[in-house]
Parts: structure tokens; sequence; C-alpha cells
């Protein structure tokens, strides 16, 4: 597969990229904004904590089954994904709106922005570049587009989400985008090679591979994570608050 990546890696040469491209797609999760939390999936543990006594069930393993199995061929919404979970623990039928929006609210409360990607947003917005945000997510295009003006994330030309295309970036998504924007470069900005610089550059995009927060904290710092999910939430709390920059080593 062709890689379209940049390879200097600074503020200065992101913007460089931003300035000579006609159309800027930017991903969300561990680009835009983190969550507060280290890997991703904590956030079904957080949830599991809850919910696994009340109800007898292990939440956080049918939860990330789901999702998994709903999206070997289409990207599920998260109404098919608690459809599933109640197939499983019947127990748990009519109550799947209570617990989507117990999820959803809990994303909400542990999204950060990414205050430096987020400033350069707002830049290529000001060159009067096209702009667009594409992710792979199982909500609901409003309810994403909600949860990013909180954030303060607004004035783009359009939010592709992979839920309302039944198909992934590493399926399709980034072919729904080419269709859905005018001529012109591209630069998609992300932080998964697979996910965002592959796909992308197979379909001639460039790309800017930000890293995320938790992979400078763990280069930086010479860490692994804990194994304990109380003590990674703690140190999750920490890279939050010192490495929510991609260009933290350039403002030491």
């Amino acid at each position: 597969m062709l890689e379209r990546v940049c390879k200097d890696y600074s503020r200065a040469a992101l913007m460089q990229e931003v300035e000579k491209h006609d159309i800027i797609s930017f991903d969300i999760f561990d680009t835009l904004v983190m969550r507060n939390v280290y890997y991703n999936k904590d956030v079904f543990r957080i949830m599991a904590q809850k919910i696994d006594p009340v109800w007898g069930i292990d939440f956080f393993t049918v939860r990330t089954e789901a999702e998994r199995v709903l999206s070997e061929e289409t990207y599920p919404y998260i109404e098919e994904i608690y459809a599933y979970i109640s197939e499983k623990y019947p127990c748990l039928k009519g109550h799947e709106e209570e617990l989507i929006a117990q999820e959803i609210q809990l994303e909400t409360d542990l999204i950060l922005p990414r205050h430096d990607v987020v400033e350069v947003f707002y830049l290529a917005q000001k060159l009067q570049k096209k702009v667009y945000i594409v992710s792979d997510m199982y909500m609901h295009h409003d309810t994403l587009a909600a949860i990013l003006e909180k954030k303060g994330i607004t004035g783009y030309e359009k939010l592709l989400v992979s839920s309302e295309y039944g198909s992934s970036k590493p399926q399709h998504l980034f072919e729904h985008y080419l269709k859905e924007i005018p001529e012109g470069s591209c630069l998609h900005i992300g932080d998964s090679w697979a996910c965002d610089v592959i796909p992308s550059g197979a379909l001639g995009i460039d790309s800017f591979r930000l890293k995320m927060s938790t992979e400078i904290y763990e280069y930086e710092e010479n860490v692994i994570p804990p194994t304990d999910l109380q003590e990674r939430t703690r140190v999750a709390a920490y890279v939050a608050a010192h490495y929510n920059s991609p260009f933290i080593k350039e403002s030491r």
C-alpha cells in the first residue's frame, strides 16, 4: 500500500503541510481530543465496575466482543451493539437505552480537547481550507457533533462517522470521504497507522501522523502502563495534564 505520510515531526512541519493542501481532514480520538483514560477500552472497564455488581454480568467482555463481531462486515450503531449485548444477557432487555445514555455521558465526561491540535484545526479554517472530520465511531452523527461542540470544536465542513456509512476507515470510509469533498489536494491528520495513514495513503491522500499522549509519555519517561485499572486511571490523569500536546517537547 502507498503511504503518503509526512516524515518531519513538529508543529511547524504540520502547519507547512496544512498550508500547502486545499482540504484538511482530522481524526477525532487521540487526535483532536483524547479520553482521560489510559486505554480507550478502559471506558468499558469503568462502566463494568457499576454494571457487573448490579446485573451479575461480564460487561467488559461482552461490550468489546459485540463491537468486534459487528464490525467485521459493517460498522455498527451503538444501538446494534447493545442489542447484541442484551441477546447475550437477556436480563438487560428493556435497559438498552439507559445503558447507551450512561456510556455516552461517560464518554462526554472523559473527553478532553488536545489544545495544540484544536488550534491547528482553527488555523486551517482561518487559512480558508476546507476542513472535515473523519472518525471511526459507533455513535450517531448528531450525538458526536454535539459532544465536539461541547468541547469547543465547530466550524468544519462535514463530520463523517463510520456508523453512518456502515464502514470503517480501514474499510471504505475514506472512499466515501473522497466522494463528499471538492477537488483539491488532501491532507489527513490522525494518530493511527492502521486506521489513518495506510488507508488514506492507499487512496492518494497525504497524511500527518500525530503521536498519542500515552505514546509520548511511555517514551519520554521510559515506563510501561500499570495493569491495575485504578492505578492506570490515576496515571491517565497525569498523562492528560502533562502530555496533552503531541508537540510537548517543543514547549520545554
